[in-house]
């Protein structure tokens, strides 16, 4: 998380104890963004690859030579649940233990959390 634990709704350090979460030196997203490629094994972009933050996810995921996959979605699609299975067989292949989930904010892509909740669910029930 950015420095202060800052979300788009304020500063929420209880995220900390909830979701074990860490506090990042800086303020700014990309340096999460980056920290987050490089902390994970791989990296899932949900929505719009082309959008600034996934392009820049891209090119850390580069950088720090870790695999990524794109799940296109925009939001009032429905769920890619067809995807699923394809994805489960992604992360085996590459023996994925830590998966950085990648994509916009609720704000600018509405029901983007549920959408990447029932997708993993579905991925990993299988």
């Amino acid at each position: 998380m950015p420095r202060g634990f800052m979300t788009e709704s304020g500063a929420r350090p209880d995220f900390a104890m909830l979701y074990n979460m860490r506090e990042h030196t800086e303020a700014g997203y990309m340096a999460r963004t980056e920290a987050n490629v490089r902390d994970s094994d791989a990296t899932l972009i949900v929505g719009d690859a082309g959008s600034g933050g996934s392009r820049d996810t891209k090119e850390f995921c580069g950088k720090h030579k870790k695999p990524f996959t794109v799940l296109p979605w925009r939001s009032g699609r429905p769920i890619p649940l067809d995807a699923a299975s394809d994805f489960r067989h992604w992360l085996a292949e590459r023996e994925i233990r830590v998966l950085n989930v990648a994509g916009d904010r609720e704000s600018k892509e509405p029901g983007i959390h549920d959408t990447v909740f029932a997708f993993l669910l579905a991925s990993l029930a299988g």
